[in-house]
């Protein structure tokens, strides 16, 4: 009985044993079928499927990037923009002329409408941020990591510059009909003009029908408001609604952009100005349930301007390349192009203080102490940037102790070695890396740093209010 049992037993061992070799085993790594060993002083030769075999979970192929710019063209960018659309893809675009952060949230405005009506977002280049525009062009790819912003809205985003060929020494014109939304509502009677669109960037030729009633964000009782609704924007890429529309709403010539008059082209969707836009309100930018941050906290930085970024502070703040950047404090003080909002008050009252930031900076000082991860580590580096070119008003600033990036010739040479651009891309970048962040009230650019900083890093915000003396007392 004892010995049917081993039997049973045995049996059971090699089943299982030859049911385990049939299922798990893999294709033998190609090679010499016998090699040998010199285990114990031996000749043996073993069969090379067990000693190359493949592992039990093997590495799974790469999958194709389903959000890969090239499956929704037809090749690389053409002379003309047409040529390179695909038939069965409708797509959306915009213009940006309002400076780099409002743009960067026209931007994130256009991709909100981009995915409520199913199109694919081309985005075009930013223009220059100084005056008479000197920085000229760059693209949002060379700030902005494109790859990983498609895949965390896992959509595809494509660039005009995957889409026409307009940087050889001569371009081809396109024409485009296009909506403007500036026309009715931006106290102009014509389209937001474009850089990007003239004949010595991309050539395109923009014809535009102005859209009000339709699309407006509040009732009729508001004229002066500029906002549009960004859900009903989206509905024109319905052919239905967009058929419906056009109607009542014809294209209207705006010399001397266009002698001809195009209605707005279906297939690729375009606006001349989105900034002022919104879902539920004005200026929702500011609240924290913004739709268009929802989309913006995903524009992380290129891998270029990020390592520029740290190599800054690591020269900045004296800190090895072999140790870790500890923890600091941004302050973006605007100043100069505020003058407008003074509203007759004096700039020196207007304005807030150098002491009134301090204040701030103190409160943060004492609320990041507070961290359990960064007890004992302060008082933590303050760096500041701002508008302002008063060199009385910087002596001030270093006064305090605070630190600011030299981008002059004599110091870093940003311009020299980088270009125009990066000198501002630079700061921004690196007041997003800070643990704290004070900024002024109502700047845009203000506004996106310390949300980064809120969200990108689980950081500590204050925000200066300013416009008369006094302003930000509490």
């Amino acid at each position: 009985m004892a010995s049917r049992r081993v039997f049973i037993i045995t049996l059971g061992v090699a089943v299982l044993g030859l049911f385990l070799y049939g299922t798990l085993r893999y294709p033998a790594h190609r090679g010499s079928t016998n090699i040998p060993t010199a285990s114990e002083g031996s000749r043996a030769k073993v069969n090379a499927s067990l000693l190359h075999a493949q592992p039990i979970c093997p590495t799974p192929p790469q999958t194709p990037n389903p959000y890969d710019p090239a499956l929704f063209l037809r090749g690389p960018p053409t002379p003309h923009f047409r040529d390179n659309l695909r038939p069965e893809v409708q797509y959306i675009t915009t213009w940006i002329p309002g400076g780099f952060t409002n743009d960067v949230m026209a931007l994130a405005n256009l991709i909100y409408v981009a995915i409520q009506s199913d199109r694919i977002p081309i985005i075009p280049e930013f223009s220059g941020y100084r005056g008479e525009w000197e920085a000229g062009f760059i693209s949002f790819g060379e700030v902005f990591d494109i790859p990983q912003l498609s895949a965390a809205l896992r959509i595809p985003i494509l660039e005009w510059n995957q889409v026409k060929d307009y940087h050889g020494e001569t371009r081809e014109s396109d024409e485009l009909g296009c909506w403007s939304v500036w026309a009715p509502y931006g106290g102009d009677p014509n389209p937001r003009g474009s850089f990007f669109t003239t004949e010595s960037r991309a050539s395109i030729d923009c014809s535009y029908t102005p859209i009000k009633e339709p699309v407006k964000l509040l009732d009729m009782n508001n004229p002066d408001d500029a906002h549009i609704n960004l859900n009903k924007l989206a509905k024109l890429g319905d052919r239905e609604m967009y058929d419906k529309i056009m109607q009542t709403h014809k294209p209207e010539s705006f010399p001397p952009w266009h002698p001809n008059v195009l209605p707005p082209d279906f297939q690729l969707m375009c606006t001349d100005f989105l900034y002022w836009a919104s879902v539920l309100e004005p200026f929702e930018w500011f609240t924290n349930f913004s739709p268009g941050w929802k989309i913006a906290r995903h524009f992380k930085w290129s891998p270029k301007l990020q390592s520029l970024g740290q190599e800054y502070l690591r020269r900045l703040l004296a800190v090895p390349p072999t140790e870790a950047i500890p923890a600091f404090i941004t302050v973006h003080v605007r100043r100069n192009d505020f003058n407008a909002w003074c509203n007759g008050v004096p700039q020196e009252e207007c304005f807030a203080s150098l002491d009134t930031y301090e204040v701030r900076v103190r409160e943060i000082q004492a609320e990041l102490e507070a961290l359990p991860e960064l007890v004992g580590q302060g008082p933590f580096k303050v760096i500041v940037t701002s508008d302002e070119s008063d060199p009385e008003w910087w002596q001030q600033v270093r006064k305090r102790g605070w630190l600011t990036i030299d981008h002059s010739p004599t110091g870093e040479d940003t311009e020299s070695k980088y270009g125009t651009w990066y000198s501002a891309l630079v700061d921004i970048a690196i007041a997003s890396m800070g643990k704290g962040f004070v900024g002024t009230g109502q700047s845009t650019m203000s506004l996106l740093s310390r949300r980064r900083v809120e969200e990108w890093n689980g950081g500590v915000t204050r925000m200066v209010k300013w416009g008369h003396a006094g302003a930000d007392d509490h």
